[in-house]
């Protein structure tokens, strides 16, 4: 039955080149399998003919078959070429690698390099628990029966600072993280007290108008003080009511360092958050480097 059905596909194909009425022979052919297929129930045979009926001027291009001239009509398919390979990566031009990107790779390597030659060990914080999530980091503390968390964000933090003092050669500058933070003193109620500090610049002793001059040793001002729902985070907090340090009491601005120095926040404390903000910023820069150089060569 099979052989059969070969033949009148062979005989459909043959009467419609040779009558040289092509579009139209070739529905008159395609009714003819459809049909011939239908009765003797050889969906291979008729697959494997419609297949030639379309590859026909494939192969007469290359000299492999004369006479198929109706693949073209028959099939109405415009055949695209694949992409060119642009580099020797083994992506066979899956990627788009340019001597843009090389150049760029080959920067990242040499700058992951040298970023790794000053890297330092993460610090800790005496007396605080450090968590650390991306950016954001979190040191915690208990003292009988109050919480303090200090929550900070290393986005945006990082000063250029060093250079030599007169008389001496000139030193590379440090990178140095500096980032605001906040303190949330916490009793175990629905509220929260909550300081906004921010380390001592001379661009921030400008807007500040507190009637107590700063002490030139400490390093962190207060910037705001507010109450809030205990764990509530910062997003949520736009519709607090809150009162600045500029247009705060003196003393009481004096009373509420005070407060904080008892509870761990001084310039001891101000000196080693800026030491492990910088090293987790340092790492975290490493590991952007890795990441934009892994996604290049990709």
């Amino acid at each position: 039955m099979a052989f059969s059905s070969s033949r009148l596909v062979l005989k459909a194909i043959s009467r419609t080149v040779n009558n040289g009425r092509q579009f139209s022979s070739f529905k008159s052919s395609s009714r003819y399998l459809l049909k011939s297929s239908e009765e003797c129930q050889t969906p291979r045979t008729l697959s494997r003919s419609m297949w030639n009926l379309c590859t026909g001027s494939r192969r007469n291009s290359t000299g492999n078959r004369g006479g198929d001239t109706l693949g073209p009509l028959a099939c109405g398919v415009t055949r695209v070429s694949r992409p060119s390979k642009t580099c020797s990566c083994g992506c066979k031009g899956a990627c788009l690698h340019t001597e843009a990107d090389s150049d760029l790779v080959n920067f990242l390597k040499e700058e992951i390099e040298v970023e790794q030659g000053s890297l330092t060990n993460v610090p800790k914080v005496p007396g605080f628990e450090v968590t650390v999530n991306d950016a954001d980091i979190k040191l915690t503390r208990d003292i009988e029966a109050e919480r303090i968390t200090v929550r900070f964000n290393i986005n945006h933090s990082v000063e250029m600072e060093g250079g030599a003092e007169e008389g001496q050669e000139e030193a590379a500058p440090e990178m140095r993280s500096y980032p605001d933070f906040n303190v949330e003193v916490s009793k175990g109620g629905a509220n929260s007290l909550r300081i906004s500090c921010a380390y001592q610049r001379d661009d921030v002793l400008d807007d500040q108008e507190v009637d107590a001059e700063p002490d030139d040793d400490e390093l962190f001002l207060i910037d705001e003080v507010l109450f809030a729902k205990e764990g509530a985070s910062t997003d949520t907090l736009e519709g607090a009511y809150r009162v600045g340090s500029e247009v705060m009491n003196g003393d009481l601005y004096d009373h509420l360092k005070n407060y904080l120095a008892e509870r761990g926040i001084n310039k001891d404390f101000c000196e080693k958050l800026s030491d492990l903000s910088s090293a987790v910023e340092h790492r975290q820069y490493i590991g952007f480097l890795n990441q934009l150089q892994g996604f290049v060569k990709k």
